[in-house]
């Protein structure tokens, strides 16, 4: 499968970068899209080249990013992924909070796990398979495959914004497009909504 991986070029970035690769590496034809820092077009410009190279090709494709390359730990962790109600490891660091996406899409994106969201996405009408979703059509930490159709879809809507949080919540009022999520499609943008995404992703801490 074709692979964009959004490249932020920061040290950490560059370091992330290549450990995605040696796991990407391994099923994927990865290309890699770079943006020098702070990064002022957020996902723009990797998730462009993913929906353009769906079209393109005439395939699905896989869109991911240096998750932490911008931020090392995200600034509201407190609030969300480390929330007193969300059940993570005594010893983990703020830091950890991007690792363990990481090593979930390792996990998800990778061998018979990949093969789940290849059989979802390889159909006949607009559809983006990622871990996890819900009705509001987010595709939480963004990473996702998206197939020929939803990407034409997408493509009529798509532009650039400053608000980062865009890039996630894209599809959530594109009603031709399916977002699937193989992990869970019930989670929505509360803390009770987002805290069983938060415990899910916290089992990949020692992956």
């Amino acid at each position: 499968m074709i692979c964009i991986l959004g490249c932020l070029n920061t040290k950490n970035g560059l370091i992330i970068c290549k450990e995605m690769r040696s796991w990407l590496d391994t099923e994927h034809n990865v290309f890699e899209v770079h943006q020098e820092p702070p990064g002022k077009l957020f996902e723009y410009p990797a998730i462009k080249c993913a929906v353009d190279t769906a079209i393109t090709m005439n395939e699905p494709v896989l869109y991911l990013h240096t998750k932490g390359a911008a931020n090392p730990y995200p600034l509201h962790y407190k609030e969300s992924m480390m929330a007193s109600c969300v059940n993570y490891p005594k010893n983990a660091k703020p830091e950890d909070c991007q690792k363990i996406v990481r090593n979930m899409w390792k996990h998800e994106f990778t061998g018979q796990r990949l093969q789940r969201y290849i059989e979802e996405v390889n159909k006949e009408e607009p559809i983006i398979v990622c871990p996890f979703t819900g009705t509001e059509k987010y595709t939480w930490q963004n990473g996702f495959i998206i197939n020929p159709l939803a990407a034409k879809e997408l493509k009529k809507t798509f532009h650039f914004d400053s608000n980062r949080h865009y890039y996630e919540t894209m599809c959530n009022k594109i009603d031709t497009i399916n977002v699937i999520g193989i992990i869970s499609n019930n989670i929505n943008n509360t803390l009770e909504g987002r805290t069983p995404m938060w415990n899910k992703i916290w089992e990949f801490y020692d992956k």
